[in-house]
């Protein structure tokens, strides 16, 4: 092995995908997009079907309005949970 930055045995260097690799060489096309009132359930099955964590949301014309993470989807399952906890207290 030749340098901290390289993978074991592959001479592969860490740092070179993520220095000099474009956006475009990893990126899902066409993209996979949901309109702005699409269900969470729809954004929750796209996202595990595809195997990505996040959908663009666009409007009516096409044009980006906001991005939905699965992170959005956990925090409203949480918030969701709590208060369902506290009608039961």
């Amino acid at each position: 092995m030749s340098g901290k930055n390289e993978m074991s045995g592959k001479g592969i260097k860490f740092d070179s995908m993520l220095v000099h690799g474009r956006v475009s060489e990893f990126m899902s096309t066409p993209p996979i997009t949901l309109k702005q009132d699409a269900k969470i359930s729809e954004a929750k099955a796209l996202m595990r079907d595809n195997r990505i964590s996040g959908i663009p949301i666009i409007d009516d014309e096409g044009e980006l309005i906001g991005i939905i993470t699965i992170e959005n989807i956990i925090v409203a399952l949480e918030n969701e949970w709590m208060e369902i906890g506290r009608a039961h207290v």
